[in-house]
C-alpha cells in the first residue's frame, strides 16, 4: 500500500486511480462519502485558534505533533491498511497547497515513524 497526501479537489483523479480517499479533517465535504481516519484530525480548538491568527504555525505544528505523538505509528500504519483493503490511500483534508496544510505534518511525521514514503498525489 502506497500513502499519499491531497485535497478534497483531487478526489474523482484519485478515485480514477484507484487509491482510496481518507479525510483526515474535521468536517468533509457533503459529497463526500469513503472512509475518515479520526485519529489524524487535529483538534477544532487549534485549528479555528490558527483560522483566527490566535497561534502562529509553528504553535499549531507543536500542538498537533502532541496528538500524533501520543499515537502508535505502526498502530496508524496497521490501521490505515484495513481501512485500504489492499488500495493505495490517499491523506484528504481542503487546502490546495500541501505546505499550507496539516497533512503535510501528518506526511512527515508518518516519514520519520515508519520510513514509509508518503508523497503528495500528483496526477500526471
Amino acid at each position: 500500500m502506497k500513502i499519499y497526501t491531497s485535497y478534497y479537489g483531487n478526489n474523482r483523479k484519485l478515485l480514477l486511480k484507484g487509491i482510496l480517499p481518507v479525510a483526515i479533517s474535521n468536517s468533509t465535504p457533503k459529497w463526500f462519502r469513503p472512509a475518515k481516519f479520526q485519529a489524524l484530525v487535529p483538534p477544532w480548538e487549534i485549528v479555528s485558534k490558527s483560522r483566527e491568527g490566535k497561534i502562529t504555525d509553528e504553535e499549531f505544528k507543536k500542538e498537533y505533533m502532541k496528538q500524533l505523538n501520543a499515537l502508535n505509528p505502526s498502530e496508524v500504519i496497521k490501521s490505515l491498511e484495513e481501512i485500504g483493503k489492499g488500495n493505495d490511500i490517499a491523506l484528504l483534508c481542503y487546502e490546495k497547497n500541501p505546505s499550507e496544510c496539516h497533512r503535510k505534518i501528518v506526511a512527515e511525521w508518518l516519514e520519520k515513524k515508519t520510513g514509509i514514503t508518503v508523497k503528495e498525489f500528483e496526477d500526471k
